[in-house]
């Protein structure tokens, strides 16, 4: 009831990707929606440009007329709107919760795991776009495709981004869903590995269709032993998973493949988007659009018009051949693949590539610190800051730190750790040569670091220009 038109949903920190995806759908199907966060950006102008109503800070009176809330595990039980709609007797949902009830309308599709997910979710939204279905897509990310966290199609198809953080994708219940990988991260929801693992395997066997998953990742083939039903596998190498890559072409900006199902040719696919872990989320993805009965062709050739999200491989700058890359990568995992695209760039470029990584939560510093060293393998410089804390209470003892001095111990020769994030770009701009390729890593704010470098390049490359024009006025005087 709560989603028929007319109806009025307040969305608490509506900035959020995941939340204003939701909200942005909401709005298309005739839901007024209001929103408070704590900051504006992007998300929340597009959503006032369409209509919304979204605040600049939280206050009791903004639930004034509200049939109901929707919040994400990210806000305080103190939070005062939260506490209002309590005290009214509001109907409260969380996030996973508005996502499911949206996706109960007719056919749905989710994309769960711990890495690759909104591209992932976005190459698949594509596929049923370019077949003609006009679906609902709901990701966790700005797309490029769709401009923006959402695109607002038809009810009874949508398909969306699963977040694990919480355990909430466990009430989340689509007829079809891919499983990318199952690594070790929000371990302070879950506490361990094997409970992660655990819960993706509680997944696989609660949603309709035979889970599409990736039988590459040995957690997923740790989870997946335990299911007992059919499973549909996708790999980049075993011919002998149902879908499957092969004249595998990987180039700085892009790659080249041919997909096979049970070894016969489907058809080639053309990536804009570089990295050998952007295969397999484009082979996970046709391995669902072909499930779902898109045709074979259609979706290989889809995928050329993929043109990825954003921070993700984000070209930032480019300013006298300082080329400045923002990504949005935060675990291990993530930051191997992404370096690896960046040491492809560097390579072309002839120059080095410098790494500045921004540690996301205390809590997953707290747990994951001291394996983060073999990731920053193909960087040339690494520079590590502060920990960007997204809402958390430090914890004593837990620092950057701990990730500098793992990349020292993984044997890397050239490691800073530099606390003030905000330091950095004064620090590295006189060391930058042109050629350089400067990738600014993590799920904070460290794009931030990275338009400052940009700043002071610029000023650096003015500053320049104008001594080379006075010294050739005074030749030219002298002469």
């Amino acid at each position: 009831m709560f989603l028929s038109e007319g109806k009025r949903a307040h969305f608490i920190a509506v900035g959020g990707s995941g939340m204003s995806g939701i909200a942005w759908v909401m709005l298309k199907r005739g839901i007024a929606v209001t929103g408070s966060d704590l900051v504006g950006n992007r998300m929340t102008q597009r959503l006032v440009e369409h209509g919304a109503q979204c605040f600049i800070g939280h206050k009791p009176e903004h639930l004034d007329g509200t049939d109901l809330v929707v919040v994400s595990t990210a806000i305080d039980e103190e939070n005062c709107e939260l506490r209002e709609a309590k005290r009214r007797g509001l109907t409260i949902w969380h996030r996973a919760q508005a996502l499911a009830a949206l996706m109960s309308q007719g056919h749905s599709v989710g994309v769960s795991g711990c890495h690759g997910k909104t591209t992932t979710t976005c190459m698949v939204g594509l596929l049923f776009d370019k077949a003609g279905k006009d679906p609902t897509v709901i990701v966790g990310g700005e797309s490029a495709n769709f401009g923006g966290t959402a695109r607002a199609g038809r009810p009874d198809l949508v398909i969306a981004e699963l977040d694990e953080s919480d355990g909430s994708f466990l009430g989340v219940l689509p007829d079809q869903v891919v499983i990318t990988n199952i690594d070790a991260d929000h371990l302070d929801h879950y506490g361990n590995y094997e409970a992660i693992v655990a819960a993706f395997q509680q997944f696989a066997g609660q949603v309709v269709q035979p889970p599409v998953v990736c039988s590459d990742d040995p957690g997923v083939r740790r989870a997946m032993a335990g299911v007992k039903r059919p499973l549909i596998r996708y790999s980049l190498s075993d011919r002998d998973a149902d879908y499957s890559a092969a004249d595998l072409s990987l180039m700085p900006h892009g790659s080249r493949f041919v997909i096979l199902h049970r070894g016969k040719r489907l058809g080639e696919v053309t990536l804009q988007t570089p990295g050998q872990h952007n295969v397999s989320n484009a082979v996970g993805a046709i391995a669902v659009g072909v499930q779902a009965g898109l045709d074979p062709v259609l979706c290989c050739q889809a995928l050329a018009d993929y043109c990825g999200v954003g921070r993700r491989l984000t070209v930032r700058s480019e300013t006298g051949g300082i080329l400045i890359v923002d990504d949005y990568a935060h675990h291990p995992t993530e930051i191997n693949a992404t370096l690896k695209v960046g040491r492809l760039w560097a390579d072309e470029k002839g120059g080095r590539l410098v790494c500045i990584f921004q540690p996301h939560r205390y809590t997953r510093t707290a747990a994951l610190g001291r394996e983060f060293g073999p990731a920053f393998a193909a960087a040339d410089q690494v520079i590590i800051t502060g920990i960007y804390p997204a809402g958390e209470r430090p914890i004593a003892g837990v620092t950057g730190a701990l990730i500098a001095d793992s990349v020292k111990a993984a044997g890397h020769p050239h490691v800073r750790y530099v606390d003030d994030a905000s330091q950095v770009a004064a620090l590295l701009a006189p060391e930058l040569a042109p050629a350089d390729v400067v990738f600014t890593v993590g799920a904070g704010n460290v794009w931030e670091v990275g338009d400052g470098l940009r700043d002071r390049l610029e000023r650096r490359a003015a500053e320049s220009n104008s001594e080379s024009t006075a010294t050739g006025r005074a030749g030219a005087r002298g002469g």
